[in-house]
């Protein structure tokens, strides 16, 4: 049986992988963007969506099907919201939450510290 620390080093290796695919799907995102700017597509394709989801979730095999579509469904999400910002593309809700963060004065720090009373395992942390 393998070591905790082998098995996370072997998990770090796949995600640098998959961090490198991600990024590699994103490029290609942003040239469907400007296809579908340059042709006057909508960036939502309901039906591409939906037959992709049921091609990963075949290739992932009955157990893990949920699981893969879920992650995929949140991918999908990604590149339709940089599809749109790399056509300049925005809604009224972004527009708002935009104002809001530019306006607002940083109150609180970006990454936060957050620190528990008790000791480790007493679950202090989850209230």
């Amino acid at each position: 049986m393998e070591e905790l620390k082998d098995l996370r080093e072997k998990i770090d290796a796949i995600d640098q992988q998959m961090v490198d695919l991600f990024k590699q799907r994103m490029e290609v995102s942003k040239e469907v963007a400007a296809y579908k700017q340059a042709n006057g597509l909508p960036t939502m394709d309901a039906g591409r969506e939906r037959a992709l989801l049921g091609k990963v979730g075949e290739q992932a095999g009955e157990e893990l099907a949920d699981y893969t579509q879920s992650v995929y469904r949140t991918i999908l999400a990604a590149g339709r919201s940089y599809q749109n910002a790399c056509s300049g593309v925005t809604s009224k809700v972004y527009e708002t939450i935009r104002k809001a963060l530019d306006t607002t004065p940083d109150l609180f720090p970006q990454r936060a510290t957050v620190a528990c009373q008790g000791v480790e395992g007493a679950y202090s942390q989850i209230a």
